[in-house]
């Protein structure tokens, strides 16, 4: 794998590119933030509950309009009324249409002795697939289903009864298997020479994404 620096589609792709994700990353810096306020008892669990869905929600629709951005090489996807979906059901449907391995796969980046080294480190690097705790395109669908039952009172029956049903563990668990998706992920063109490695870094890091060639050198 080699970067192209210099490849005018893929630098103007990347730059909307990383503006998706860091909003992403901020989102889960958030919902981590409001898990610890519920923990300490600084926040009621169900208040906290809800704004995480919220979060998680702006996320899912987040990751659709990465994933219908990253492949812009698809004519497609540039029309005026696909530029305007805006549900990730939408969106995701199309691109699935379009090409079949359209959604980004969590990856770890390693060297020649499979230890974990840094994107930034891309002479150095390979990767593997990691399949455990991520998340897929149906998946994305079922959280943005349920954020939108998460965020509302429901039935007057539920809302004053005392059967609990909205929990900091799931929002966590949801907010995992999203970071395990997005820290180091793969999203595979249609060209069948180019990916784009993208990594969402440390909190104090900004994300990163680079358009790849799988060709190598000549």
């Amino acid at each position: 794998m080699r970067p192209l620096q210099h490849d005018r589609y893929g630098q103007s792709v990347l730059v909307g590119y990383r503006v998706l994700l860091t909003k992403i990353k901020h989102r889960l810096i958030v919902i981590r933030t409001l898990h610890k306020l519920v923990i300490n008892k600084d926040l009621n669990e169900d208040a906290g509950c809800e704004c995480c869905f919220i979060q998680l929600r702006m996320i899912c629709e987040l990751i659709g309009l990465s994933c219908l951005l990253a492949h812009s090489d698809i004519p497609e996807t540039k029309t005026r009324s696909n530029r305007r979906l805006e549900r990730p059901s939408d969106i995701l449907k199309l691109l699935g249409e379009l090409h079949e391995d359209f959604f980004p796969r969590a990856v770890r980046f390693v060297n020649k002795e499979r230890d974990p080294v840094p994107l930034s480190d891309l002479d150095n690097a390979g990767y593997e697939y990691i399949e455990e705790r991520s998340l897929s395109s149906l998946d994305l669908l079922d959280l943005y289903g349920l954020c939108g039952d998460m965020v509302h009172n429901g039935t007057l029956e539920r809302a004053v009864g005392t059967e609990k049903f909205k929990s900091m563990d799931n929002v966590i668990e949801w907010t995992d298997r999203l970071h395990t998706l997005l820290k180091n992920h793969e999203i595979r063109l249609i060209h069948p020479d180019y990916v784009i490695w993208a990594s969402l870094g440390e909190d104090h890091q900004k994300v990163e994404a680079f358009l790849m060639s799988t060709r190598p050198p000549q």
